[in-house]
């Protein structure tokens, strides 16, 4: 095998190794504008779940999916699927606005 062949199938496996891996998480800092350290994301179960917590609004309409919690204990509710789950100890800039608890 020649040396123009071996380093073209080496460049075509590199090239489907970083294909493979898929887009790369978007990295958010301290600074950017909205953005706050989560705690933790939970699913939501039902609209009543929805309903009875603190950061329902009577302007919703439905109830989101999954909830961003922030470790100001602000949270973020995602109306729809985000493609990278936010990470717990990472910055989220949130889509829609951030919600303080209601008691």
């Amino acid at each position: 095998m020649k040396l123009f062949e071996k380093l073209s199938i080496l460049l075509l496996l590199i090239g489907m190794a970083a294909c493979a891996h898929g887009p790369l998480r978007e990295r958010v800092s301290s600074t950017a504008r909205n953005a706050r350290m989560v705690e933790y994301v939970a699913v939501v179960g039902s609209p009543l779940a929805w309903k009875s917590s603190g950061y329902w609004r009577q302007e919703d309409l439905g109830w989101p999916p999954q909830v961003v919690f922030a470790k100001d204990r602000t949270a973020c509710p995602l109306w729809q699927i985000v493609v990278f789950e936010p990470e717990p100890d990472t910055f989220f800039i949130c889509p829609t606005q951030w919600r303080v608890n209601r008691p």
